[in-house]
């Protein structure tokens, strides 16, 4: 999965591709947009200074030339919002979300009428507990399997750097979509990092529940190009992050739901097929990645950012992240 924290790569003096919460493939990549930053939480053009810490005496005065006054009446005032590095603008609203965990930390009756693979209508316990034990999965199991390996053989290759940049830069897709710079919309990015940090909590509670294993330990010859991460399959973190992103910036209407709905739904789609092209996750991995983020949100966020709702600091991020599209 993704998280859109405060390290990217750097401008000027920056120090490159930052590493995030944490390093590597996994359900922590580091990589973000938040606001350009070659440092964790400094702005690019803010980052590393090459000072020469020199306090030598002039030759003239015989006294130090290093400046000493002091702002006094800064002390007084209060940081300002703009400021603020957006991915850190999430913070509140996701110990909101913890806080109403009971409402999606375990979906597996929630989610119904799953009927694939034989028409019969399941819930989403029901249908991985038929994928990971019933014998009659196994066709199944095996032609999702077949299906990866046909996208190995097609197109792995051909989408590789488009993978890569989407192992820890999801948010950064979905920014260049609608076009929001390093240093624009900053209540946007916010609901974009929402999006990426609820998204990988709710992932880690049902990978943690199902404990699905990766498509390369049952077919080792999809040779996935790197990991495979570790934690379980089931469900794609990619796919529930990133469908939670465009439908938690279709919340933004107009001109996000009017303009660019089917772009993010493209989008979201995408991304999820791309750990599908690299042999990480079975295309029932994605599906249930979508069905969760689609209910999160739907029966969660919506009715929590609503009049009277139980996430007020989530509605003030949508709220102000519309003023930013007015």
């Amino acid at each position: 999965m993704n998280r859109w924290n405060n390290s990217s790569r750097g401008e000027g003096e920056g120090e490159g591709e930052g590493e995030g919460e944490g390093e590597g493939e996994g359900e922590g990549e580091g990589s973000s947009l938040a606001r350009g930053t070659s440092f964790r939480g400094t702005p690019s053009g803010l980052g590393y200074k090459r000072w020469v810490l020199d306090f030598s005496p002039d030759v003239g005065t015989g006294f130090s030339t290093w400046p000493t006054g002091r702002r006094p009446l800064e002390r007084g005032k209060d940081f300002k919002e703009s400021l603020w590095d957006p991915a850190l603008l999430a913070i509140p609203a996701l110990i909101e979300f913890g806080e109403n965990a009971a409402s999606w930390k375990d979906l597996g009756t929630a989610i119904t009428n799953i009927t694939i693979p034989d028409g019969t209508a399941r819930n989403l316990d029901q249908y991985h507990n038929f994928w990971k034990t019933n014998a009659a999965a196994a066709p199944y199991v095996d032609s999702e399997l077949d299906y990866l390996m046909q996208l190995m053989v097609d197109e792995r290759a051909r989408y590789m750097p488009e993978i890569l940049g989407q192992i820890g830069g999801t948010a950064r897709y979905f920014a260049g979509l609608l076009g929001i710079t390093n240093d624009g919309k900053p209540w946007t990015r916010a609901l974009i990092n929402y999006a990426l940090r609820a998204g990988e909590m709710v992932v880690i509670a049902h990978k943690r529940k199902y404990k699905r294993a990766r498509p390369s330990v049952l077919f080792p010859a999809l040779a996935a190009p790197f990991g495979p991460p570790g934690h379980p399959a089931f469900p794609s973190g990619h796919a529930t992050q990133s469908h939670m992103i465009s439908l938690l910036l279709q919340q933004i209407e107009p001109p996000i739901k009017t303009g660019f709905a089917a772009e993010l739904e493209w989008l979201a789609d995408r991304i999820a097929k791309n750990r599908e092209r690299a042999g990480l996750h079975y295309p029932s991995d994605s599906f249930a990645g979508k069905l969760i983020a689609t209910h999160v949100v739907t029966n969660v966020l919506v009715p929590g950012i609503a009049a009277g709702g139980t996430m007020p600091e989530l509605k003030n991020i949508v709220d102000k992240a519309k003023l930013e599209w007015a």
